[in-house]
């Protein structure tokens, strides 16, 4: 987590985690001795209906991070 919270630093992005109150594979991941994190742009109101829209810029910036914290690794 260190890792990731360095890297919303580094793009000036606020470090809010949360629990996620959907479901996902995250479970999964965890008993297999990963420790997964759910990340991406979006509301999670609207996620996977015919409502869901994601502003480009929320892309943009999304895509920064995870390049931020992929070249930390």
């Amino acid at each position: 987590m260190k890792k990731l919270r360095e890297a919303y630093q580094k793009t000036a992005l606020p470090w809010e985690p949360q629990v996620f109150r959907s479901h996902s594979d995250g479970n999964v991941l965890w008993a297999g001795g990963t420790d997964p994190v759910i990340l991406g742009p979006g509301n999670l109101e609207t996620a996977h209906t015919p409502e869901e829209t994601v502003d480009f810029s929320q892309v943009v910036q999304a895509a920064r991070l995870y390049q931020t914290f992929a070249l930390s690794l």
